[in-house]
């Protein structure tokens, strides 16, 4: 192999374990947040008529 190759091949697999990276960071920071909207919503449905308590009174 030429070594200019080796060096393409070096400088593409390196770009695409940095960015395999970042992707796994942003998919797990994606998960953490889509936990806590749940959580939030969990929250929320104890709630039910609090809404329509508010509608009211406007």
């Amino acid at each position: 192999m030429d070594v200019k190759r080796r060096i393409r091949i070096r400088k593409l697999i390196r770009r695409c374990v940095v960015l395999a990276a970042i992707v796994g960071v942003v998919l797990v920071e994606y998960d953490r947040n889509d936990k806590r909207w749940d959580k939030l919503d969990k929250i929320l449905k104890l709630f039910p008529d609090a809404e329509e308590q508010e509608t009211e009174v406007m």
